[in-house]
C-alpha cells in the first residue's frame, strides 16, 4: 500500500473531488461500522445543519414568520431530504453558502468586522466539498459591484469589507489553495470539460443566434424541473418542488425581482439564477438530458428562501393593517 493521499488534495481523476469529504465519511464507518446507516450520515448531518443559518438568514432579513416557514419547507421538501441521505457531498455546500450569506448580509447591518470574517472563512471552508462551491467567488464578485453600484454613498467603507472578506475567504481555502495552485486545471477543469457550449463571448448576432438555439432549450427544460419536469440525473427522479412549492415560488421570485435594489433580494437572485444557469444549464454530462438537478444544490438555500419571502411579505402588511 502506498501512502494515504492528503487532505488537503483531490481524489479520483477526472472528477478531482476534495479529498476531506472522503475523510469525514470514512471517520462515520470507523467509529459506527460499515453500515448504510453511517455512509449516508454526515450529509444528512449537514442538511440537517443548513436549517441554522437559513433561519437566522431569514429572521434577520424577512422576519420570523419568514424564517420559521422556509426552513420548515427546507426540512420537509422531498428534493432536500432525498439528497440528503444519498451519502453525497452535493447537499454539503448550501450550508457554507447559507452560512456565508447570512454572515454577509448581517455585515451590511451591523457593519461589524467579525461577519464579513466569517462570511469569507464559511465560503472558503465550502471549497473542501462539492465543486458546485466554485461559482460562489463568482457570486460574491457580482454581489460586491452590485453594492458598490447601487450603494456608492458607502463604496469605501464596503470595499474595505469586502478586501476582508476576500482575505478571510483564503484563510478558509488555506492548504488546498496550494494544490489548486500547484494544479490549476483542476480548478474549473472539471466544469470546463462539460460545458455544453464553447467558453467565449458572441462576437457576432449569429453567434447569438447559434448559442441560444443550444442554451435556450436547455434552460427551458429547467424552468420546467422546478415543478413538471422529473430530474434526470439518475438520482431524483422527480420535479424539484410540489406544485404548491412551486407557487409560492414564482410569487418569491417576483417580490424579490421588485426588491432587486435590497442587497438581500439581490444576493438571493443572484445565487439562485448562477447555479440555474451555470450548474444546471451550461455544464452537463455527456448524453444526458436536462433537468439534472443534482447540479442545482448550491442554490436550494435560494430557493427556499424566495419560498419564505412571500410569507414575510404577507405579515408585513398583516401587522401594519
Amino acid at each position: 500500500m502506498g501512502a494515504p493521499p492528503s487532505l488537503f488534495s483531490t481524489l479520483w481523476s477526472g472528477i478531482d473531488l476534495p479529498a476531506l469529504w472522503f475523510w469525514f465519511v470514512a471517520l462515520f464507518l470507523k467509529l459506527g461500522g460499515t453500515s448504510l446507516a453511517m455512509l449516508r450520515l454526515p450529509a444528512a448531518l449537514f442538511e440537517a445543519a443548513t436549517l441554522v443559518p437559513l433561519y437566522a438568514l431569514l429572521r434577520g432579513t424577512w422576519g420570523r414568520y419568514a424564517a420559521t416557514a422556509g426552513s420548515t419547507i427546507m426540512a420537509f421538501s422531498v428534493s432536500n431530504v432525498h439528497y440528503s441521505r444519498l451519502a453525497l457531498d452535493n447537499i454539503v455546500t448550501q450550508f457554507f453558502w447559507a452560512t456565508c450569506f447570512f454572515f454577509l448580509l448581517r455585515g451590511l447591518r451591523s457593519r461589524r468586522p467579525s461577519d464579513w470574517a466569517l462570511a469569507g472563512v464559511a465560503a472558503g471552508l465550502s471549497e473542501y466539498f462539492y465543486y458546485g462551491t466554485r461559482l460562489l467567488p463568482l457570486i460574491l464578485l457580482v454581489f460586491l459591484l452590485f453594492v458598490l453600484a447601487v450603494h456608492w454613498q458607502h463604496a469605501r467603507q464596503y470595499l474595505s469589507s469586502f478586501l476582508l472578506v476576500a482575505g478571510s475567504y483564503f484563510v478558509g481555502f488555506g492548504p488546498l489553495l496550494f494544490h489548486f495552485i500547484r494544479n490549476p486545471n483542476l480548478y474549473f477543469g472539471r466544469g470546463a470539460s462539460l460545458l455544453i457550449w464553447p467558453p467565449h463571448s458572441p462576437t457576432s448576432f449569429a453567434d447569438i443566434a447559434t448559442a441560444w438555439k443550444t442554451i435556450g432549450p436547455v434552460f427551458s427544460e429547467n424552468l420546467l424541473g422546478i415543478s413538471t419536469h422529473s430530474s434526470q440525473d439518475i438520482i431524483f427522479y422527480a420535479p424539484l418542488l410540489l406544485p404548491a412549492e412551486a407557487a409560492l415560488l414564482v410569487l418569491g421570485v417576483a417580490l424579490l425581482l421588485w426588491h432587486w435594489r435590497h442587497p438581500a433580494a439581490f444576493l438571493i437572485l443572484a445565487s439562485g439564477l448562477g447555479v440555474l444557469l451555470v450548474g444546471g444549464t451550461l455544464v452537463a454530462y455527456q448524453n444526458s438530458v436536462p433537468p439534472l438537478i443534482n447540479h442545482w444544490t448550491p442554490a436550494f438555500p435560494a430557493f427556499y428562501v424566495a419560498l419564505a419571502a412571500p410569507v414575510g411579505a404577507w405579515t408585513t402588511v398583516g401587522q401594519r393593517s
